[in-house]
Order: structure tokens, then sequence, then C-alpha cells
């Protein structure tokens, strides 16, 4: 776990990183697979809201589980990594 913490009068703050994945599984109905999710929180711990989720089925961006903070998913920008 890492915190950030940004300064309250930036205007549009934004978070950039870059995340590798990889597995040699393949998606099979039913199954758990190995997987990432990027989450974040306020420092209270109060406000949560999942950035992204990605398995060997693919990625969901900004998906929308119940009791979370939802974020447009038109809001994030990826670039497939080289």
């Amino acid at each position: 776990m890492r915190f950030l913490f940004v300064d309250g009068a930036l205007v549009h703050p934004r978070l950039l990183f870059n995340l590798g994945f990889a597995t040699d599984e393949t998606a099979v109905p039913s199954a758990f697979l190995d997987s990432v999710t990027v989450t974040m929180q306020d420092a209270n711990q109060i406000f949560t809201t999942i950035y992204l989720a990605a398995d060997a089925a693919g990625t969901l961006l900004a998906p929308p589980p119940p009791g979370t903070v939802v974020i447009d998913p038109a809001t994030i920008s990826t670039n497939a990594m080289a």
C-alpha cells in the first residue's frame, strides 16, 4: 500500500502511473483468475473508488461496485505498453 497526498489547492490533479500485468492463464467461465485491482481511498478510508480491474479476460475501467465512489470510465486514459 502506498499513500499519496494531494495539495487541496490543485484545480485539476492527475494521477499517472505505469502498470504491467501478465498471466499465462486463459479466460474460463466461473474461474477466479490471476488479477490486479487499482483502488484509491481518501486519507480517512471513508471514500473508496476502484480505478481498474484486470485479468486474463481483459481490463475493466472504473467498475461500479456497490458502496464505492463512481467515476466516469471516459475520464481514464490508457496507452498500451510496448
